[in-house]
């Protein structure tokens, strides 16, 4: 069983649909979790089942902004429990053998004056359990000072807002292969990358 969490940044384009095309064909993931759809669910729903998958959940768009889309095949059920703009908490069940694992579906907000509320919301919403449990998505934060490069140095007393929540949900880094950034751009004509998208999980 494998899941895809992607950052799409809009689905409007052809070339996202196409890249998006490629990573499903490529990984064949029992899930799919789309962030920044910025497109309202009928025509999301059609892309869902273009690429194959007859089940879905959607967050709409705020505007022009945001958009969360979950997608799953035949070999698992979902129960959503929960959704907001940022958030799609589910539990997920494998149809093979019967277990099951809570999924929380992770979009972190952008804008630097929201954080504190955000992150302390999420962690009143995400308290730790025992059962399996898997964190994922674009946090939109980084923790440690090397997951930043470029730009005004991270300073060490910022506040830590992901290792906070992680810390007190009990939630593992799941650590990563491949690039150390996930995100690269440009601030105040700096060019600038950070790992921000990342996978946690409890012990269980």
């Amino acid at each position: 069983m494998s899941y895809l969490l992607w950052n799409c940044q809009g689905l409007g384009s052809d070339l996202t649909v196409l890249a998006l095309h490629g990573f499903i064909k490529k990984h064949r993931p029992s899930a799919v979790f789309l962030m920044e759809t910025k497109m309202q669910n009928n025509r999301i729903d059609r892309l869902r089942c273009k690429m194959g998958f007859q089940n879905g959940y959607n967050v709409p768009p705020n505007g022009l902004a945001g958009g969360l889309s979950l997608w799953w095949d035949e070999s698992i059920n979902v129960d959503v429990a929960f959704s907001s703009e940022n958030l799609i908490d589910t539990k997920v069940h494998g149809l093979s053998n019967g277990s099951y694992c809570r999924v929380s579906w992770i979009y972190g907000t952008p804008y630097r004056e929201q954080k504190p509320a955000f992150w302390g919301w999420l962690g009143s919403q995400l308290c730790a359990t025992n059962d399996p449990w898997l964190c994922g998505g674009d946090m939109n934060e980084f923790i440690w000072h090397f997951e930043k490069a470029g730009g005004v140095a991270a300073s060490h007393s910022r506040p830590r807002h992901l290792l906070e929540f992680a810390t007190k949900a009990e939630l593992i880094d799941l650590g990563f292969s491949g690039p150390s950034f996930t995100w690269r751009g440009t601030r105040n004509t700096h060019f600038v990358q950070e790992r921000i998208d990342r996978g946690l999980a409890n012990a269980a």
